[in-house]
């Protein structure tokens, strides 16, 4: 139980900074680090990246990053795509599952590649809501949830960046409330059919996930800013030093590699303020 607390961590990190994720890296965890066999796997899973995608998720929601529209409408079209994805899951081998995860890896990144070279917009607000696009993405990407146990965050913030022309922070804001509510569904359909849990490996792996998706980065400011390094009081900064990677948590006052976010050429007029971090 102790070895998932740090793995915990670590997803949880990558959940909340990108949306999604979460289930990618739990699943291999769970089976090939704890020894789990796949099914309950999947189950255990679901708990995990549904306690942690949540807590992400009303992060993003008080910076008021989340579609509520394309939630409204995706969330209950995967919900019956998690319950088919479920049964259909239910009917395959231990072998099956874990063979038919890698191409849906390998699509889901190639997807990612694709926004990547795309790059940024830079308007910030919700797309118009496109129904038929919305319900089609929702299912599918609750079949995939129910089916191989994720919580298809990895397919939807590239689903909703580059298919439906989110910008960035909102796909992973609006990917995070999904997942959560979706990853819930998922889990209930697996619970109703006796699926195995191994409820302290999951509890303590989704009190951890969580804590990991509070902490991270702080969000970019949506003025044009830059990082100043030296003028932040301990524990203010918005990211980053030479020992950890999390807002909040600077040890002293000015410290020479903790930064924070000011408007664009704003830092060289502060005392002690440098645009890199100092020796």
């Amino acid at each position: 139980m102790l070895l998932a607390l740090p793995f915990g961590l670590a997803i949880g990190l990558s959940l909340g900074a990108l949306g999604g994720g979460g289930a990618v890296l739990a699943l291999p965890v769970l089976v090939y680090v704890l020894g789990h066999d796949a099914h309950a796997a999947t189950t255990e899973s679901l708990a995990v990246v549904a306690t942690a995608a949540l807590a992400g998720g009303a992060v993003q929601a008080s910076r008021a990053r989340v579609c509520w529209p394309q939630v409204g409408l995706l969330a209950p079209a995967a919900l019956v795509g998690a319950i088919l994805g479920t049964l259909a899951g239910a009917a395959v081998s231990d072998a099956v599952l874990l063979i038919g995860f890698a191409p849906v890896l390998l699509g889901a990144a190639a997807f990612t590649w694709r926004r990547a070279d795309a790059g940024g917009e830079a308007d910030l607000a919700c797309p118009p809501l496109d129904r038929s696009r919305t319900l089609a993405a929702g299912l599918t990407v609750g079949l995939l949830t129910g089916f191989f146990g994720v919580g298809g965050g990895f397919l939807v913030v590239p689903m909703l960046a580059l298919a439906m022309r989110f910008p960035l922070r909102r796909a992973i804001g609006t990917s995070l409330v999904i997942v959560g509510f979706v990853s819930l569904a998922g889990l209930g359909a697996h619970l109703a059919r006796d699926a195995d849990l191994d409820t302290g490996v999951a509890a303590a792996m989704a009190v951890s996930c969580a804590a990991g998706a509070f902490a991270g980065p702080a969000a970019q400011p949506e003025f044009s800013f830059e990082k100043c390094y030296g003028v932040v009081k301990a524990a203010q900064n918005d990211c980053q030093t030479a020992t950890h990677s999390c807002a909040g948590t600077s040890t002293a006052d000015n410290q020479p590699d903790a930064w924070i976010y000011v408007p664009a050429g704003t830092c060289a007029k502060l005392t002690g303020g440098s645009n890199e971090p100092k020796a």
